[in-house]
């Protein structure tokens, strides 16, 4: 791969990488984003450390530049045909699930239970 372009934006920018959490009141559960905004880690509500993934280099393939996480929320739930797609990919629809976005306007969603991640798009 060569080098990158002046007017190529960054994917993996350290500047906009940071830790945070998000505690999802319907679970308990809390998400803990890395400091280099790649890696999320979940804890039940007493403490114990229940998974930790990195959404999209588990989802690859983006070699070197990756995404920053930059939000987590609760989704509304998907209408039935959106599910039905999902499933194709994995999606348990009895398990709680969290949306994550990322730097650039990538997002996707995130399986409670395992850590499991589908690639939704880019807006």
């Amino acid at each position: 791969m060569g080098a990158a372009h002046a007017d190529e934006p960054t994917l993996w920018d350290h500047s906009r990488a940071k830790a945070f959490t998000f505690k999802d009141p319907r679970t308990s559960i809390t998400f803990y984003v890395e400091s280099d905004g790649q890696h999320v880690a979940a804890i039940d509500g007493q403490g114990k450390l229940l998974w930790v993934r990195s959404p999209l280099k588990e989802h690859g393939p983006f070699e070197t530049r990756i995404p920053v996480i930059d939000g987590i929320e609760v989704p509304e739930a998907p209408p039935p045909q959106y599910v039905k797609w999902l499933q194709r990919l994995g999606f348990m629809e009895d398990h709680p699930h969290i949306r994550i976005t990322f730097a650039f306007r990538m997002f996707g969603i995130m399986d409670e239970t395992t850590g499991d991640f589908i690639l939704e798009g880019q807006n």
